[in-house]
């Protein structure tokens, strides 16, 4: 009986050293974050990205249409890190692009491609004295709609040109480096930009 206390004694003495070993070295977890909003990223926010300018670019839900719609995470937290931790955005989509005319229109609305793909962000953020890192991610544009035509082989007819009209972000993964991935549940409509429904 003593010679199986003692047993179990040193078994929970090693896991203890192993869970020590394991938190000293770290893993990098997702303390929190905002819920991913969008973002119009048009003309100028590629040029100054900071989290107010992301902010300022968001449009109010009346404004109608997005012309580079982007998501957007501000305050994300990471912790269990000792240096720089890269963080990861992947945001699939399925982007509508519509055929217009040179009036601006969209003479048919069956005129249309629906392109599927996935953006990313990635940013390192800088570890804090505590073991935390803070940043925010902003994924980059959507294809253009020349890209889309060319991947795709899709047409429009003669005198109207394919533009991008809107876009839904779905099933994304907020991840950390050697770490957690987290699924997101938001689901992100951009409005359309020809009021085609």
């Amino acid at each position: 009986m003593k010679r199986r206390w003692l047993v179990l004694l040193a078994v929970g003495v090693v896991g203890g050293l192993v869970v020590a070993a394991v938190a000293s070295a770290g893993f990098p977890n997702l303390l929190r974050y905002k819920e991913p909003v969008l973002v119009d990223g048009f003309p100028n926010l590629d040029r100054q990205p900071s989290t107010a300018r992301a902010l300022e670019a968001a449009r109010e839900p009346s404004t109608p249409g997005f012309a580079d719609p982007r998501v957007f995470i501000d305050e994300i937290v990471v912790v269990g890190i000792k240096e720089g931790v890269t963080t990861t955005l992947t945001a699939p989509f399925e982007a509508v692009y519509v055929c217009v005319n040179g009036g601006g229109n969209v003479p048919d609305a069956d005129n249309k491609t629906t392109f599927v793909g996935n953006l990313q962000a990635s940013a390192t953020f800088a570890a804090a004295k505590n073991g935390k890192a803070v940043g925010s991610l902003l994924t980059p544009p959507l294809p253009t709609a020349a890209a889309v035509a060319a991947a795709s082989g899709f047409a429009c007819p003669t005198g109207q040109t394919l533009a991008f009209d809107h876009v839904v972000f779905s099933n994304m993964v907020l991840s950390v480096q050697g770490g957690e991935s987290v699924p997101l549940e938001s689901v992100l409509v951009s409005p359309s930009v020809h009021g085609v429904t």
